[in-house]
């Protein structure tokens, strides 16, 4: 339940790419490529479905949540064996109890949270409302043509667009 693909959809961005000195003083001696996950948030998801989906969007988000919140609790769950070990070992009772205190807010707070996430629902849009949304921002087509060259650049590149040429042959 960990792969976004299970939804049927096609994800990007689950990863960053970072390319790290392994001196910053002597460049000569390279670098290493260093990789770490990115928030759900920030993935990015195909609009249409490009395979038959295993299951639904809201059970994926529902599945992440639960995965979520056992990574929070587990460390908070051991502790009150940690809690025993402590005392049996001569801690002073009123900061375990403190320990423990803290413990049991960080598992409610867990809880809650998953609680939370699982009722969230994602707004889908009508066809109305996104042509509402294009419709205020104007015809960027008539402005993009009568935009100079130099600046049109910059703004497909944002949009990820690629230029290929394909001239007549003779």
């Amino acid at each position: 339940m960990t792969n976004p693909r299970y939804t049927g959809h096609e994800v990007w961005n689950k990863q960053r790419k970072e390319e790290v000195l392994l001196d910053i003083e002597d460049v000569t001696l390279g670098h290493r490529t260093k990789t770490d996950p990115e928030q759900p948030d920030q993935w990015i998801w195909s609009a249409t479905p490009v395979h038959e989906p295993l299951i639904s969007h809201e059970e994926f988000t529902a599945a992440q949540a639960g995965i979520h919140t056992r990574r929070q609790t587990q460390p908070a769950e051991r502790s009150p064996c940690t809690t025993s070990a402590a005392l049996d070992a001569g801690s002073d009772p009123t900061l375990v109890t403190g320990w423990f205190t803290q413990t049991t807010a960080e598992i409610t707070a867990a809880q809650q949270q998953l609680a939370a996430l699982a009722s969230a629902t994602h707004a889908v849009l009508t066809a109305q409302q996104i042509h509402d949304m294009i419709t205020a921002l104007g015809d960027m087509t008539d402005r993009l043509l009568a935009a100079e060259p130099q600046r049109k650049g910059p703004i497909y590149e944002e949009f990820g667009f690629q230029l290929e040429y394909h001239g007549k042959r003779g």
